[in-house]
C-alpha cells in the first residue's frame, strides 16, 4: 500500500507509518512525501484546519500509483456554542477512487497566555517557546509539556489518523483495498 502525505514533519511521517501498519498488518506500507507549496497558513484556525487537511490530501491523492493521500493539519478550533478554543489535529484520507474520510484527534485547551498569543496571530510553536522558554515544542508538541510528558504530538497524530481510518475499516465496500 502506497500512502502519500504532504508534509516534511517527521512526527507526522512516523505517525502515518505507525497507524497504517497497525490498521493493515498484512500489507507492506510505503509512505511517500509530497513536497509542494500549497499556500496554507502557518497556524490554521477554525475552518482553515479542515481546509488545509483536505488540500493536502487532494494534492497527495492526485499522485500516480498512490492508494491514499493523507492530509494532517493542527490548529485551534472554537467549540460550538462556546467561547473556548481547543488545539486539535484533523486528518483527511482520500483514496485513489476519490472517497474521503475524516478523523480528529483529542483536543485540549491551551494556557490562557498562549491561547491569546495564537489568537492574535502568533504560531503555536513560537508562542509556546517564547512564553515558556522552551526550545523543542515543535518536536514533541506543546501537549508533551502541558501533560508532563504523558502524551505527545505523535500520539495525537496517530489518534487522528486512526479515527479517519475507522470509516474504511468498518465498511467493507469502503476499504482502501476495494
Amino acid at each position: 500500500m502506497k500512502i502519500a502525505i504532504a508534509t516534511s514533519n517527521p512526527t507526522k511521517l512516523r505517525a502515518v507509518q505507525s497507524a497504517f501498519s497497525a490498521a493493515y498488518p498484512s500489507e507492506s506500507v510505503e509512505v511517500v512525501l509530497l513536497d509542494a507549496e500549497l499556500g496554507l497558513p502557518e497556524q490554521p484556525m477554525g475552518d482553515e484546519i479542515l481546509q488545509g487537511a483536505e488540500a493536502r490530501a487532494h494534492a497527495c491523492a492526485a499522485l500516480d500509483e498512490v492508494d491514499c493521500g493523507i492530509g494532517i493539519e493542527a490548529g485551534l478550533m472554537q467549540l460550538p456554542g462556546s467561547e473556548r478554543w481547543v488545539s486539535v489535529q484533523l486528518c483527511v484520507l482520500i483514496d485513489a477512487a476519490g472517497r474521503k474520510s475524516i478523523g480528529m484527534g483529542p483536543g485540549y485547551e491551551l494556557p490562557q497566555a498562549i491561547e491569546a498569543a495564537v489568537l492574535a496571530g502568533e504560531p503555536l510553536r513560537e508562542a509556546f517557546e517564547r512564553l515558556l522558554n522552551l526550545k523543542d515544542a515543535d518536536r514533541r508538541g506543546a501537549v508533551y509539556h502541558l501533560s508532563d510528558g504523558t502524551i505527545d504530538r505523535f500520539e495525537l497524530t496517530v489518534q487522528a489518523i486512526r479515527m479517519a481510518l475507522l470509516h474504511w475499516k468498518s465498511e467493507p465496500d469502503q476499504s482502501l483495498n476495494a
